[in-house]
């Protein structure tokens, strides 16, 4: 459950909307923003939940991680397999 404190600055009906996933439906990306400890990962990780829930594909991953994979793939010559693995996904999560 997400905590809406108000030094938190969440809106939740934005939040609730999010949830929704019509996002993803419509081809629009979400970027979070905010200080180190401020929720999120977590908040991105509650809207790949609830897109699993909705049966979409989703994929975590973060950011070093997938660069790290990238350059091995173009050193192994497999890049477009690893990028077709990635956009094969209808919602991608980046976290720093």
């Amino acid at each position: 459950d997400i905590e809406y404190h108000p030094d938190r600055k969440l809106d939740k009906a934005q939040i609730l909307r999010l949830a929704t996933g019509n996002y993803i439906e419509e081809h629009h990306n979400i970027i979070l923003m905010g200080a180190s400890g401020n929720g999120k990962t977590y908040l991105s990780c509650a809207f790949g939940i609830a897109a699993c829930r909705q049966l979409y594909k989703v994929k975590y991953i973060r950011l070093p991680d997938l660069l790290d994979e990238l350059a091995i793939a173009r050193g192994e010559g497999t890049y477009r397999k690893v990028m077709k693995k990635y956009k094969n996904v209808n919602l991608l999560i980046l976290d720093e």
